[in-house]
């Protein structure tokens, strides 16, 4: 090797090293944004909204500078798309006279995220994402005590409010027992936050011994923090996204049950997690009664679990015969984009998020964009299945019922916290499927 390719190589080392630093800075950002936004300077709410796109902008420099952005088809054709929607936004900009910014911050909740996902499939290894989880499994302590504090609070307390200025109390569970927001500027936050911090614990359990981040009573510490800001929480999707994970688990040990080791596992997981729940609903009788009263009660006026999943997806009701074909505006239906034009943040669309798509894009464009999802959806599910098989390891599949219902069917155009989480962990999925399939079956320990 000539000293002129080690300084090139040595570059584009250095370089891969800035990208990983700068995931880890944008997954960090998460949690610092809300507490910015909610108590410390709640006046610049507003810009700090936008606090991590500094960090995604200078990851895809990097990446531009140093021609390591992604080769792959999915992350080509995310450029495509890319252009030929700013071109709608302009067009939408000059036929419907759309405010510039309002514009700018719809195409950035449709794009500016997506290739992250795809830099995180590229770039991470085995050791960033270790320390992502060891990330989230320590942070799961502090917020744990910090929403129980906010559980036992009243909805106007300090330690409730709202991101802004002029903020208001909390959303309520039932009565006035608040649903904690954590650290995060929206109750979304904690949604997404908790069932990933109970898959980073089953990533820490399925390592080998000598990799494994967390041991003895530190273990078991974070995962009381995650039980009780599952039981705090006042949230059926929460409880709901946990079963999934649960059930994705069991799916993904039965792939390979025929092995020693996946059998031990199961026997283990599955008795565990029956004594487990037996524990729960001793240690957190109250909070189960709350969060079964919310499910009666939410179940009486909005309808069952199942129904609200199932509407999630288009009505009919929500797209006008008046739809123009450009559509109303990317971005039209967004909080964010009716703060800029009107002062007032209120989602205007379609409730769903893929009925918000296609009025915001119009017909064409919409389910391009949808269709777009989807196939990212079978993507990631196809390389999971051959990832859990081909690594003797059911992560990549738990990682699946952790992603998928945002990915598909979440307000990721819409809601921050979905954007955010979404784009991020499926990254964390594809980087999943990339690690086990990499492993080629020399994994010999599953738990």
């Amino acid at each position: 090797m000539t000293l002129l390719s080690k300084q090139v190589l040595l570059k584009k080392e250095q370089a891969g090293r800035s990208i990983n630093n700068a995931i880890f800075l944008f997954y960090i950002l998460l949690f610092v944004e809300g507490i910015l936004r909610k108590w410390v300077f709640p006046s610049l709410s507003s810009p700090l909204f936008f606090i991590k796109d500094p960090v995604l902008i200078y990851m895809y420099w990097i990446c531009w500078k140093n021609k390591l952005f992604p080769k792959t088809v999915l992350f080509q054709a995310s450029l495509i798309l890319l252009v030929a929607y700013l071109i709608l936004s302009l067009t939408q900009m000059i036929v419907y006279t759309t405010p510039f910014f309002a514009s700018v911050y719809g195409w950035r909740n449709y794009f500016l995220y997506m290739p992250l996902a795809f830099i995180m499939q590229r770039h991470m290894t085995k050791k960033d994402l270790i320390r992502i989880a060891k990330f989230t499994c320590y942070i799961g302590i502090p917020i744990a005590i910090l929403s129980y504090m906010q559980y036992l609070n009243p909805p106007d307390a300090f330690i409730n409010k709202n991101a802004g200025e002029n903020s208001g109390a909390g959303f309520t569970v039932v009565g006035d027992i608040v649903r904690p927001y954590g650290p995060f500027s929206f109750v979304s936050g904690m949604a997404f936050f908790t069932p990933s911090l109970f898959v980073m614990l089953l990533f820490n359990y399925f390592l080998p011994l000598q990799e494994r981040f967390l041991k003895g009573w530190i273990y078991a510490l974070c995962f009381f923090a995650f039980a009780s800001n599952l039981a705090v929480s006042g949230s059926r999707g929460t409880y709901g996204n946990v079963v999934v994970i649960f059930i994705f688990l069991i799916l993904g040990l039965l792939l390979f049950i025929h092995k020693k080791q996946a059998f031990r596992s199961f026997i283990i997981i599955t008795s565990a997690g029956g004594i487990a729940l037996v524990i729960y609903t001793i240690v957190f009788s109250t909070q189960i009664d709350i969060i079964n009263q919310r499910f009666e009660e939410a179940s009486a006026s909005e309808g069952s679990l199942a129904n609200r999943y199932a509407t999630a997806f288009i009505r009919i009701e929500d797209i006008s015969t008046d739809l123009p074909a450009l559509g109303a505006g990317i971005g039209a239906g967004s909080a964010g984009a009716n703060f800029l034009k009107t002062g007032v943040a209120d989602f205007t669309i379609a409730e769903s998020d893929w009925g918000r798509i296609v009025v915001e894009c119009g017909v064409f464009f919409g389910f391009l964009y949808l269709f777009y999802r989807i196939v990212l959806c079978l993507y990631m599910s196809i390389g999971a299945v051959k990832a859990t098989v081909k690594g003797i390891n059911p992560l990549p599949l738990v990682m699946v019922g952790y992603e998928i219902q945002n990915l598909l069917v979440g307000q990721m155009v819409s809601v921050g916290s979905n954007l955010a989480f979404g784009w991020f962990f499926l990254g964390i999925a594809l980087v999943f499927n990339k690690i086990y399939s990499e492993e080629e079956k020399k994994v010999t320990h599953v738990g």
